[in-house]
């Protein structure tokens, strides 16, 4: 099969996932990029108390989220939920946009923390670049007080 599929294949089914996830779907995503030179200390990923982030791009995807659980904690009641989205990789290299671990997303009034991005969803098996079709990336609710987020500057 995957030796019968096209560049204008590949094409065609670009733009039919591209009015199906911007005209049916509509689910859009603002996704806030990590300013490392901002954060103290340089290592982001879960040690910065201090972390900085840029204002939020906008993308439209697929989303797949579990419901919310809560946990007794010594400091209080936990909030935890985890979220899963279907980034369009021409979508995103279109807006400039490529998720990272450590950024953020904002849906639905709740920040996420992106901890896991593969990219490795092919068309047809072929594992040329253009064929490269989705960043899939997996985050987990995050809490609002670490938030620090600062204008984009494009």
């Amino acid at each position: 099969m995957a030796r019968f599929i096209s560049p204008n294949d590949v094409k065609f089914i670009q733009s039919i996932n591209s009015e199906l996830i911007k005209d049916v779907i509509s689910t859009e995503i603002y996704i806030f990029k990590s300013i490392i030179e901002d954060s103290e200390p340089e290592n982001i990923y879960g040690e910065s108390i201090n972390r900085a982030y840029y204002t939020g791009v906008n993308i439209m995807c697929i989303i797949d989220r579990s419901s919310q659980d809560s946990r007794f904690m010594d400091q209080g009641v936990t909030t935890i939920q985890s979220f899963k989205s279907s980034i369009n990789r021409q979508h995103a290299i279109e807006k400039n946009i490529i998720p990272e671990v450590g950024d953020i997303i904002l849906w639905n009034g709740y920040y996420y923390e992106i901890n896991n991005v593969n990219e490795n969803q092919y068309v047809a098996g072929r594992f040329e670049d253009h064929y490269n079709w989705s960043f899939i990336v997996t985050a987990q609710l995050t809490n609002t007080s670490f938030i620090n987020i600062k204008e984009r500057l494009q």
